[in-house]
Formats: structure tokens, C-alpha cells, sequence
């Protein structure tokens, strides 16, 4: 939070009151990360910070997935990019923090790239005061065929496998996987 400055990597957040943050005027890599079952969002940006999410699973949080908090137009407000991630099976709990939708763009959503992300059966939606992604910058809406909810791999035939962002790849040099275990980030 404020000045601070955070990298984030290949961590499991879980059962807390919320997941992963920046705020303030702080600088967040969150990359590989597995962050599920918190009370409110999973990740979110505020104030003018700056976030890169990248290949991480956001699932099962009580709230919304991912939320970016600003005020449309404010040339001040968070910046950053959210891109690789599955943002899947959010909204259970009764909106608190957040309502209970997969991506939530209460900020300014020229300020942060969105692409290449599997955003996928949230409670009440997977994207709120945003237009609907899926289809446009690489952003898909595809059951993830995880092999288990513990580790969030995929099963060999997912959609998701070599569907990231372009310009990025993983650790074997192929176009990287969306979700945990894409990217030069992901576990060996």
C-alpha cells in the first residue's frame, strides 16, 4: 500500500478477507499466483498504483474476481495489465467489497490492458461496468478443464494451453498457457 513496492510469485492465497492488492501509489507484480476461496475479491487495483497480473487462477472468491477502483476519466487512477488469468466460479457470498462478477471496472478501463484472460462462470457475471471481452484482445470464455482444484493444472486437451498472451511464453519457449501454469513464471 502507498509507496510500496511488491512481486508476488507463484503463491496460494486462500480463506482470507481478500486476496492480492495495490493501492496507494505502490507497484504490484502478481504472476503465478493461485488465490481462492477469500471472503471478498481475489486481486485488485486502486488509487495510482500500478498491477501486472499475469498467469494467475482466480477462483471461488466470495466477491468478484478481479476489481480495478477509480473513477472513470481520472488521468490519476491505477494502471496496469491483467492478462493470462482464469478468473472462474466467483460470487458466493452476498456483495460486500465488490459484487459477485468475474472482472469488475469501477476505474478507468483505458488505463489497464485486459487480454488473453478465461473468465468463466461467475455468479452474477464476468464483467460489470465494462463491456463483455470475450472475443476481443484475446479474451475467452472456455470451461478450463483443470485436472483438479488443488493445483489447477490442465488436462492435455484445454483450451487454454498455448492460448495466452503472444508475447509471452513459457518456460519451454512454446506461446504460453493461460492460467498458472503459463508464463517464464510458472513452476518447473
Amino acid at each position: 500500500t502507498w509507496d510500496a513496492q511488491a512481486t508476488v510469485l507463484r503463491n496460494r492465497v486462500s480463506r482470507f478477507w481478500k486476496g492480492i492488492g495495490s493501492f496507494g501509489t505502490s507497484r504490484v507484480v502478481a504472476r503465478n499466483n493461485i488465490v481462492k476461496d477469500c471472503l471478498g475479491w481475489g486481486i485488485i487495483a486502486t488509487g495510482q498504483s500500478f498491477l501486472e497480473a499475469t498467469n494467475n487462477v482466480i477462483f471461488n472468491n466470495g466477491n468478484c474476481g478481479f476489481a480495478n477502483w477509480g473513477e472513470k476519466g481520472d488521468p490519476l487512477a491505477a494502471t496496469g495489465i491483467f492478462a493470462n488469468n482464469i478468473v472462474m466460479d466467483n460470487g458466493w457470498r452476498d456483495e460486500w467489497v465488490c459484487p459477485q462478477v468475474g472482472i469488475w471496472m469501477l476505474g478507468d478501463s483505458a488505463r489497464f490492458q485486459i487480454a488473453f484472460n478465461n473468465v468463466v462462470a461467475n455468479f452474477a457475471g464476468n464483467y460489470r461496468d465494462i463491456s463483455n471481452l470475450t472475443g476481443i484482445n484475446g479474451n475467452v470464455s472456455f470451461n478450463p478443464m483443470f485436472v483438479d482444484t488443488v493445483s489447477f493444472r490442465l488436462e492435455a486437451n484445454s483450451p487454454l494451453i498455448d492460448a495466452g498472451d503472444t508475447l509471452l511464453t513459457d518456460l519451454n519457449g512454446s506461446r504460453s498457457d493461460i492460467g498458472v501454469w503459463g508464463g517464464s513464471g510458472a513452476r518447473r
